[in-house]
């Protein structure tokens, strides 16, 4: 029997939304005056805390607003669990700032939801983990006819304005460089 068999699937949910971004902008200018930036994986910019327990009115809104396409994603895992938000935090990258390389332990899908996305604003940077093969055996860009899901060693995806997006926690990521005169704000978010 010939046949390919996709193991070690990695689904990213990506999802143009028609959310109040002017409501989400306030509030995230307000909460960067009101809290002090906590320091994780980013540099240069601003990291809320934890906002669950600070903002109950605002998470509940912001779960409510998504919790249609959070049904969407958990479906696809099959998996009988209620679906809870451990950790939202917001993020303020003006010029130059970017957020290191991580991934997010102890929880099950991570977010993102792009307030503001302007144009060279840093890309969000997915790593393939699944790729180590090809530097074991010395394989280099040079013999890549033409990139794919087997081959890639990252996904980019450029913000967006009011653009939703899912992925296991166990994905490492970063935020590339803000290169415009214009502030990237997101909304990020931890899912058991």
């Amino acid at each position: 029997m010939n046949e390919i068999i996709d193991i070690f699937k990695t689904p990213i949910y990506n999802i143009k939304k028609n959310l109040d971004v002017n409501y989400y902008t306030k509030k995230a200018l307000e909460f960067e005056k009101k809290y002090e930036s906590r320091k994780k994986d980013n540099i240069r910019g601003y990291q809320s805390p934890d906002l669950i327990e600070k903002e109950d009115v605002f998470q509940k809104k912001f779960f409510k607003d998504i919790m249609e396409d959070l049904l969407k994603y958990y479906s696809l895992f099959n998996i009988n669990k209620n679906i809870q938000m451990n950790e939202l935090w917001l993020n303020v990258n003006r010029r130059h700032a970017i957020n290191k390389a991580h991934d997010h332990p102890f929880s099950f899908m991570s977010g993102v939801f792009f307030i503001k996305g302007p144009e060279k604003s840093g890309d969000l940077v997915l790593h393939n983990d699944h790729n180590k093969i090809l530097y074991t055996q010395n394989f280099h860009s040079q013999y890549i006819k033409k990139w794919n899901s087997y081959n890639s060693v990252t996904y980019r995806i450029e913000p967006e304005e009011n653009v939703l997006i899912l992925f296991p926690s166990s994905v490492w990521h970063d935020v590339e460089p803000n290169l415009s005169d214009e502030t990237r704000i997101s909304l990020s978010f931890n899912m058991g």
